[in-house]
């Protein structure tokens, strides 16, 4: 007798109920939690401003920024040599004042060699002043002159009043002879354009001899 297996299929429902995993929030809850971390985020924002600011008020905050702000100059410029240079001019012994720069103390000496004879003279770690010996005259007496007073007679000096020079030419004038007015004004010194401008003073004091 051959043996049968019969299968019953018996439908089983099954009813899983809706599980509670999530604590209802209500919407207005939901708000209220949201405006306190907003306020919790703008507090710590105020605190951090507040901190700063009053941080760097201090003094010494104040010093530290401007180290580092200055920290990149130093670091990508190259050293400047700086020289002040004093032109002494010997045949009226006036004196030119020039500032110069240099990457290096070889551009430095390169440059001072076409002068001649000059003396070198470190005032600081970076800075140097030059004497340079020039001959002739300035500017100033190459292109100017006025009348004045040397000794005892009216003289031309080279120059101007506020800058005079040396004596170019001494007249056979006397200043003594002048009248006072004329000779407060030569003690000034009367300045003139061109030498016919010179030759019509002169002409005019010794006119005032004269008379």
């Amino acid at each position: 007798m051959t043996g049968m297996c019969i299968f019953f299929h018996i439908p089983v429902k099954l009813e899983i109920a809706e599980c509670d995993l999530l604590p209802e929030v209500s919407p207005m809850r939901f708000r209220n939690r949201a405006y306190v971390s907003l306020l919790r985020i703008i507090t710590i924002s105020l605190i951090i401003i507040l901190t700063v600011w009053g941080t760097f008020r201090s003094p010494e905050m104040i010093r530290i920024l401007k180290q580092i702000a200055a920290a990149p100059s130093v670091l990508f410029t190259k050293p400047v040599y700086r020289v002040r240079l004093d032109f002494q001019y010997r045949e009226c012994d006036h004196h030119r004042f020039t500032e110069a720069s240099f990457a290096s103390l070889n551009q430095l000496k390169t440059r001072l060699q076409k002068y001649g004879h000059y003396q070198l003279q470190k005032q600081s770690d970076r800075h140097y002043i030059c004497r340079i010996g020039t001959e002739g005259f300035c500017a100033s007496c190459r292109d100017y002159q006025f009348l004045g007073i040397s000794g005892s007679n009216v003289a031309v000096f080279r120059g101007t009043p506020r800058k005079p020079g040396p004596v170019k030419e001494i007249t056979v004038l006397k200043a003594e002879q002048l009248p006072a007015t004329e000779r407060q004004d030569l003690s000034k010194g009367i300045t003139f354009r061109d030498d016919k401008e010179k030759l019509q003073l002169l002409e005019g004091l010794n006119g005032l001899i004269s008379a």
